[in-house]
């Protein structure tokens, strides 16, 4: 790869959707291109010129779709460079459109001693173009070492914005990041600096993209450095872009972590030894991002897992060669499989050193979602659950379910497009806290949704759904429950008596209870809406209960006294809605053996007082003819109707 290389990126140059390879050669001074073939290969190099090339990146600079390089340089002859006392500067090679690059071309970044990072972003509002931001120690500690040169659109660029770090010490990295909105077009600007007048240990800083300078800044530490490294990431899955910090010396490296928007969360440090650069990737397919080092004192690699926020040890390894000395790492998806690799720069043997990933359980990110939300009480409501594997990895097939806490809502059906559908039409007035479940299959691992709050309103003004009249027997009362209706004043609570409805109550809302009852009588309720003192709804559907016990004996024996209890329920059914009192076949049971008649009479007489309420007619479970046993199931038919 070239003598004294030392740094490299990764991006697709031909848009043939495989992932290619820049690395840089300083002593050289070339920058070499290598082609991807999607199986973790690269073509031979194909290389350019560039004055003493160091840190490179890769984007569109001149918005044409394909990406260009922009490499570090140091124009010590440029007379524009010798004017300011010695500077740096960057180079741009433009796509030719099928992964060759045409001319390096440098422009001066004044002030600066060297260049220590490169990167491509849009830092401008509402112009769509792609910027170079440059991380530039001065010469002078109080001129400008953070800059954002603004692209014109055409490969060039038409202006810069420049920060000072003066005070804060030495500047050793700036990257750029969306931290102050969830995501954006535009970026901020995350830099390591220190230590410096202002501050004994290293900082990393965060520079707005509105212009407005440093925004916020936090402690890094240890307070020797020689070195620093950004990384940035939703490492707690919440949607806003977190830091991670990483300052090095000879002996040690610290790692800080902050979360959340513009470093206002917690921080939290680790210790790994004197590593000498980090990637950001999902290496365990968990959907958490995890943190991959280099140790250039040895061949070791330290991986450190995110198990929600990186509470588990580090873990260590080396490449099978112990002559590997490497110092750079970069994550990407090299051999087109669906999960992230790891690419080494080693260069004590001159090579790049491919890990590969082979997790066999695959993440596949799932979220839940419905329609209409809110939805209106007794409507349908469709919850979508839709399961999104990564780029390249196959589709995951399978299963979902449904939960509101632990109660299991419903179950669906992966579809082609991933996505399964699950209606349901029960939800009661109020918030829905719900997640999904997707169970996995051979390929993909079990993932959870985030919860999602779906709301039920209440139904528009008019009968109130739903009502529900329950006995209580012990207590002698009747509770009658209802939802509620939108735009309602109160509601009139009405009982069925000598054939006709009578207002027992007027009150605000559910539930109400009946203490003005018989003792082992049966009542019909109904409910309607008041939207104000002259706008009444119509009556609601009709509920039976009673106040008698009607739990059958264990034993399943029927006996007299559970007939004579039913009869005198139903009678009393019936003179609420006008019927007469109905005189059953021997009245008096006491020493009677039950019959096939004593049955048959409950339901011919019950279902008729339903009828004339709109109610549906009891649906008896078997046919009792004369000389026949009355089965339990047969008086718990008649008995539930009027639960």
């Amino acid at each position: 790869m070239g003598h004294d290389a030392n740094e490299f990126a990764v991006g697709d140059l031909d848009n043939d959707g495989e992932t290619d390879l820049v690395t840089v050669s300083t002593s050289a001074g070339t920058i070499n291109v290598r082609l991807g073939n999607g199986d973790g290969t690269f073509d031979s190099a194909l290389s350019y010129n560039a004055p003493s090339p160091e840190d490179v990146a890769v984007g569109d600079i001149n918005g044409d779709g394909f990406a260009d390089i922009v490499a570090s340089s140091e124009p010590g002859t440029n007379e524009e460079c010798i004017s300011f006392g010695g500077c740096a500067g960057f180079s741009v090679l433009l796509n030719d459109g099928d992964g060759t690059f045409g001319t390096a071309t440098t422009t001066v970044v004044p002030f600066s001693s060297s260049i220590v990072s490169v990167d491509i972003a849009n830092f401008a509002p509402n112009d769509g173009l792609e910027d170079v931001l440059i991380g530039a120690p001065p010469i002078i500690s109080t001129d400008p070492a953070i800059h954002v040169f603004h692209g014109d659109g055409d490969g060039g660029f038409s202006d810069r914005t420049s920060w000072s770090v003066d005070g804060q010490g030495t500047l050793y990295d700036a990257e750029a990041a969306n931290i102050n909105v969830p995501s954006g077009e535009v970026s901020d600007i995350v830099a390591i600096v220190g230590p410096g007048s202002t501050s004994d240990f290293p900082r990393a800083l965060i520079y707005s993209h509105g212009g407005s300078g440093l925004q916020a800044s936090r402690l890094l530490g240890p307070s020797t450095i020689d070195d620093g490294e950004i990384a940035t990431g939703d490492f707690n899955r919440d949607g806003w872009t977190d830091v991670i910090g990483m300052s090095r010396s000879s002996t040690q490296s610290n790692v800080m972590i902050w979360v959340q928007n513009a470093f206002t969360g917690n921080g939290g440090g680790a210790f790994i030894g004197p590593a000498t650069d980090l990637a950001i990737a999902d290496a365990d397919e968990d959907g958490d991002l995890d943190m991959m080092f280099t140790r250039a004192s040895d061949d070791w690699l330290v991986w450190k897992v995110n198990d929600q926020m990186f509470e588990t040890p580090a873990v260590e390894g080396s490449f099978d060669s112990t002559s590997a000395i490497t110092t750079r790492v970069i994550a990407n998806d090299f051999n087109r499989d669906g999960r992230m690799d790891f690419l080494f720069l080693d260069t004590e043997s001159e090579v790049v050193r491919l890990l590969s990933n082979t997790c066999t359980a695959r993440y596949a990110a799932i979220t839940l979602n419905s329609s209409p939300n809110p939805s209106i009480f007794g409507s349908d409501a469709t919850f979508t659950v839709s399961v999104q594997q990564r780029e390249n990895a196959p589709v995951p097939t399978g299963n979902v379910t449904l939960y509101e806490g632990s109660t299991v809502r419903g179950t669906g059906t992966l579809n082609d497009a991933r996505n399964a559908f699950i209606t349901i039409s029960n939800l009661s007035v109020g918030s829905h806290t719900l997640h999904a479940v997707y169970e996995g299959n051979g390929e993909f691992g079990a993932q959870t949704s985030a919860e999602y709050v779906h709301t039920a309103s209440a139904p528009p003004f008019g009968p109130p759904p739903n009502v529900i009249a329950t006995g209580n027997g012990a207590a002698n009362e009747i509770t009658i429950n209802w939802t509620a209706t939108s735009d309602t004043m109160n509601y009139d609570v009405l009982r069925r008596e000598n054939g006709g409805w009578s207002v027992i109550a007027t009150v605000g809302g559910p539930p109400y209870v009946d203490s003005d009852v018989v003792n082992t009588s049966a009542y019909f309720y109904a409910v309607r809406s008041r939207r104000n003192n002259f706008e009444l709804s119509g009556e609601s559907n009709v509920d039976a209960a009673t106040t008698a016990t009607l739990a059958l004996p264990g034993d399943k024996k029927i006996r007299a006294t559970d007939i004579t209890t039913t009869r005198s329920l139903i009678n009393s059914l019936r003179v609420a809605v006008g019927l007469s009192a109905f005189t059953y076949t021997e009245s008096s049971l006491t020493g009677v053996r039950v019959k096939a008649i004593h049955y048959t009479e409950l339901r011919d007489t019950l279902n008729p007082a339903r009828t004339l309420l709109g109610l549906a007619p009891v649906t008896f479970p078997n046919t009792v003819a004369a000389g026949q046993t009355i089965q339990r199931a047969d008086i718990l038919a008649i008995r539930n109707s009027m639960q």
